[in-house]
Formats: C-alpha cells, sequence, structure tokens
C-alpha cells in the first residue's frame, strides 16, 4: 500500500512505541485545533486490519478512522492515556476506498500524555486469498495490478533485482521491492579444525513473522556436482527449528531486525585435509492437505 501524509506536520516511523517489536506509525504532536492524518487506497472486496492506541487528553485529542471520508463509528474514535494497543478489522465491499488514519485535537489548551496516535501492523487481505499464508504474504507486498503481473508477482520473479526471489524473501523476512544483501541468506562466519574434525559456524535469517505453509533447511554437502545434500536443521511454518543431521544444534536465534530474524548454526564434521563442504538454504512450500 502507498501511504500518504497530510495535515499539520506528518506522520513517521518509529522504533520506541510499537506492538510486533519491529516499528509503528506516529503522528506529530499538535496544537489546538489541528490535525495530521495519513492516508492508503485499496480495492476491495476484502478486510483491511490494524493496531493502534493513543496517548491524549480525554476526547480532546482523538484517534478516527475514516473510510471514504467518512469518520467511522464502528471503531469509534480513540482518547486517552490508559488504552492499550487495541485491533480493528473491517470487511470493505467491491470496489476502490480511501482509508485514512486522522489525530487530531480540539481547543482545549490542556494535554496529557504524548499528544499523538499509533498506527501499527496495517494489512489488507483481498477476498480469496484469506486460506493461502503465501498468497498472504504476496498480497502485502504487491498492488492489485503488480498482482497481475507475474514477471513482478511470481514465486520465482524478482522484481527488485537483488538476486533474492520473492519465494525467499517470504522465507527470510526482506522486502519483495527494495534490494537486499545476498549475506542474509547463507554464509559461513566462522571454521576451525582440530583432529581431522572441522567447525563451521553458518550465519542465516528468517522471518520474523514466518509464512505458515513455508519449510527452511540449511543443507550441506561435500560436493556440488552429483553430491549428497544432508539437511542439517530445519523449520516448518511457525514450528520450532529442529536439529536434523548429528552433531547439529538447533539455530541460536538473535534479536530481530527490521522483518528478519538472524541466526548461528554450527556444524561439527569430519572432512579429509582440504576437503570442501558446501551449504545452501533450501525454501519449499508445504502442500496443502
Amino acid at each position: 500500500m502507498v501511504l500518504t501524509s497530510a495535515g499539520i506536520g506528518e506522520w513517521y516511523g518509529q522504533y520506541e512505541v510499537r506492538r510486533d517489536g519491529v516499528d509503528a506509525a506516529i503522528s506529530p504532536a499538535l496544537g489546538t485545533n489541528q490535525q495530521s492524518r495519513f492516508t492508503t487506497q485499496v480495492t476491495g472486496p476484502g478486510t483491511l486490519s490494524f493496531w493502534w492506541k493513543v496517548s491524549s487528553r480525554v476526547n480532546s485529542g482523538r484517534l478516527t478512522l475514516l473510510i471514504n471520508n467518512q469518520a467511522q463509528t464502528t471503531p469509534a474514535p480513540i482518547s486517552g492515556t490508559t488504552g492499550d494497543w487495541a485491533e480493528v478489522v473491517v470487511d470493505l465491499p467491491a470496489g476502490p476506498h480511501s482509508i485514512a488514519w486522522r489525530y487530531s485535537r480540539d481547543g482545549n489548551s490542556l494535554i496529557d500524555g504524548e499528544n499523538r496516535g499509533y498506527v501499527d501492523q496495517l494489512r489488507f487481505v483481498r477476498e480469496g486469498v484469506q486460506d493461502d499464508p503465501l498468497q498472504l504474504w504476496l498480497a502485502g507486498q504487491f498492488t492489485e495490478s503488480e498482482l497481475a503481473e507475474p514477471e513482478i508477482s511470481d514465486l520465482n520473479a524478482d522484481p527488485d533485482g537483488d538476486g533474492i526471489v520473492n519465494l525467499i524473501e517470504a522465507a527470510i523476512g526482506t522486502s519483495a521491492k527494495s534490494r537486499d544483501s545476498m549475506e542474509l541468506l547463507l554464509s559461513v562466519i566462522t571454521t576451525g579444525e582440530s583432529d581431522g574434525e572441522r567447525t563451521i559456524t553458518l550465519a542465516a535469517n528468517r522471518a520474523l513473522s514466518p509464512v505458515a505453509n513455508l519449510k527452511l533447511e540449511i543443507q550441506a554437502s561435500n560436493s556440488l556436482i552429483g553430491g549428497v545434500w544432508n539437511t542439517l536443521v530445519e523449520k516448518s511454518g511457525n514450528g520450532n527449528w529442529l536439529g536434523i543431521e548429528a552433531g547439529v544444534d538447533p539455530p541460536v536465534e538473535g534479536t530481530a531486525v527490521a522483518g528478519s530474524v538472524p541466526l548461528v548454526v554450527k556444524e561439527s564434521v569430519a572432512l579429509p585435509a582440504n576437503a570442501h563442504r558446501f551449504y545452501r538454504l533450501l525454501v519449499t512450500v508445504i502442500p496443502s492437505p
């Protein structure tokens, strides 16, 4: 979705107040009788969902949802300083819709709280893709017109030209429309050898919000040509990482960065001197039952 800010000041992204552990949109602090909003356009039928909260003087500073320039009563505008994040889900009929989130103040000069509104985890899901997690991910990455273009939205397409196709972007939590480093896929960070056993430490990433019907496997082989690839560790959807190969523990995960969770995998394997060891990240779609 293309987001546009209007009114006094601009809504912007920040990392201090967020629901998803990544970031959230925040309104500018306003003076009396001022307002600021951000808007987007969607085409229904579909379901709009988001989380919001506000920190303001009760009934003086309000955060309001507008659909086609009409202030909504369901959900009602929110105000005050005691509310936590609340989820909003709205079903939209067929046709184009203008959606806006407006933070506004009346003429009361007294201020409570931060004098701001917050919106997080904004998503629009068109009717017909709710049951396929991978299609949900694609719908969150591309516009309706882009989804109709296979060279943009196909799982094996690479619309941002970074060498990482859409299927892999979904698995590791990167954007399909901005160039990412290939090092996010899989890289060797340390090696060591003792008594004929080599220890290799690998760095990789997985999506902060895993796509439920994707399976990730980190595999190893002693040859790129005709070699057998053995799975060291694997993760299916929202499940935990599993250690598959003997001597390999489940990955150690770090703190999320943007939409990805960095992880480290260590393998100890007996290898002849000067032998090669190759690694790859394999991503597959789990068939529907």
